[in-house]
């Protein structure tokens, strides 16, 4: 069976290529459960995966290399089961039976799958009462083995029916393509007896064919000698002219469509020849506007470049105006500040005057208590000496004391009377300074208000330069657009100029090939076609 060997060719690499999953997986387990001896598994592993690659290349679908991936994969998945022994999942990995059960299908050999569904049943018989902890983990009797082998019995014989189905699906379409070659080769030999009866079919008309091609041909050349001359004269540039002599009925038609364009033709050029004139007109009227446009533009360029640039001058002296302004409106607050500081001054100053009135009258007032004091001692010292000059002799002592006491009383009376009068004095001069300090108090608060609002219209003055500098700025940037809009105007304008005068060039070269045809006589007015000349054709 082609078809079944062909399919087995192809998933030969996959099956083998199971038997080498299976072996690193039994390897993988190993180290990662932490079994004692990963390297004998190692060994066997590899052993069974190069037997069964060797017996492959020997001969990849016949039936060693079946029996061999199946009995390989069986004995792996056991040694995997093996490996994972004291871990929970050991008994889910029975389930891995069943699935490489199904894979070895794919050989569609019914041995295979008894001899992998046998391996498992003695593996299971035999571990169970030798080493039941190389099949299930924990505690199990006899019955999971049966269960495990009723379900590997029902799997392997639904798998055989399915293997049956497949052979017997197979076989059929390999009969029925038999006999669609076998249908296809009556169908060609019919096919060739057809063949034959339509060559003498074709012969015959062939035959039939040359009397007509003979007759076609001679009116055939009639019509290529008219149409010769026509296209003779059409590639001299005329067209003033129309073939008169008729044509055989088959190329009648024909004659008539080539007058018919010939005349069309001549009509469109001339209606041609006075636009190509209306157009060279028209483009060297634009190219004359477009000169003078862009000569006008190129000025209002200059312009709007000088505008620009004396409104930029212009913006920077007045954005210059808005820094001074700015740094007066400061000085202006530091001078409000300093003024306030000096009429703080000032009123301290004037309490400090204030005050020294105050002592000034303290001390006046203490001046005439000495005065009073020294007229009363003065008083005493004359009674004293009156008491003196009364007692003789005994007083004269007591009178010198008196009299120096007298003495000294009137010079204090005298200093305090002098001491009074710079006191006094002196409270005029307070008074005096008093009245400035407050008269220079008052101008300093005068100062201070006009300053504050100097400040004020220094500030205004500040704000409207710069409001003034940014619509500067804006006026500036709008006429750098309409400066550059000038530019791009001009470099359009050229480019005008350039195609106007690329227009007049190609209308002149296009008037140049529309004269050297040759037209029908025609009125300036009236497009209605003379008498064509009409072409004559020899015999």
């Amino acid at each position: 069976m082609d078809a079944l060997l062909s399919l087995r060719q192809k998933l030969g690499p996959g099956m083998i290529g199971l038997v080498w999953l299976n072996a690193t997986l039994v390897v993988i387990a190993d180290f990662v459960q932490g079994q004692p001896q990963p390297l004998l598994d190692l060994g066997i592993s590899l052993a069974i995966a190069i037997l069964c690659l060797g017996i492959w290349r020997q001969d990849r679908t016949g039936t060693q290399t079946m029996m061999a991936t199946a009995i390989a994969n069986a004995v792996l998945v056991s040694m995997l089961v093996y490996a994972f022994r004291g871990s929970p999942l050991q008994s889910d990995m029975h389930m891995y039976f069943f699935a490489v059960l199904a894979i070895m299908t794919m050989w569609v050999y019914l041995p295979a799958i008894i001899a992998f569904s046998a391996v498992v049943a003695v593996h299971h018989t035999a571990f169970y009462f030798l080493f039941p902890f190389a099949v299930f983990s924990g505690d199990s009797d006899f019955s999971r083995v049966v269960l495990h082998a009723a379900v590997l019995v029902f799997e392997t014989a639904a798998l055989a029916i399915l293997i049956r189905i497949v052979t017997t699906s197979m076989k059929s379409a390999e009969s029925l393509a038999q006999e669609a070659q076998e249908a296809q080769a009556a169908g060609e030999a019919l096919r060739i007896d057809n063949l034959k009866i339509q060559t003498t079919a074709a012969e015959e008309r062939i035959q039939a064919f040359e009397t007509a091609e003979k007759e076609a041909k001679a009116t055939m050349k009639r019509a290529i000698r008219g149409l010769e001359l026509a296209l003779t004269r059409l590639a001299k540039g005329e067209l003033n002219f129309q073939i008169d002599e008729p044509f055989d009925e088959a190329f009648e038609g024909l004659r008539q469509h080539l007058n018919d364009t010939i005349r069309q033709f001549a009509d469109v050029l001339a209606s041609v020849v006075e636009a190509v004139v209306i157009i060279d007109g028209n483009s060297r009227e634009i190219s004359a506007s477009a000169n003078d446009l862009s000569r006008r533009t190129e000025s209002q360029a200059a312009s709007l470049e000088e505008t620009a640039a004396a409104l930029g001058s212009l913006t920077s002296n007045i954005q210059q105006t808005s820094e001074n302004t700015l740094k007066a409106h400061g000085m202006a607050r530091t001078a409000t500040d300093n003024a306030a500081h000096s009429s703080t001054v000032v009123t301290e100053a004037e309490d400090a005057m204030r005050r020294i009135e105050e002592s000034s009258g303290k001390i006046a007032s203490i001046i005439s208590v000495i005065d009073e004091i020294a007229f009363q001692t003065n008083l005493l010292a004359l009674n004293a000496g009156v008491e003196a000059a009364r007692a003789g002799e005994a007083g004269k002592g007591f009178a010198v004391v008196a009299q120096e006491v007298r003495e000294l009383a009137q010079r204090s009376a005298n200093a305090a009377r002098e001491i009074k009068q710079l006191i006094s004095a002196s409270s005029s001069e307070v008074e005096g300074g008093v009245r400035l300090v407050r008269n220079a108090g008052s101008a300093l608060q005068s100062i201070s208000g006009s300053i504050q609002d100097i400040g004020t219209l220094i500030g205004t003055i500040a704000d409207a330069a710069k409001d003034q500098s940014l619509g500067l700025k804006d006026v500036n940037s709008a006429i750098g657009d309409m400066d550059k809009t000038t530019q791009q105007n001009a470099a359009m304008v050229e480019e005008s100029t350039a195609a106007a005068m690329t227009l007049a060039a190609q209308a002149e070269q296009l008037k140049q090939m529309v004269d050297h045809f040759t037209l029908p006589e025609r009125g300036r007015q009236n497009r209605t076609a003379s008498r064509s000349e009409p072409l004559r054709m020899s015999a």
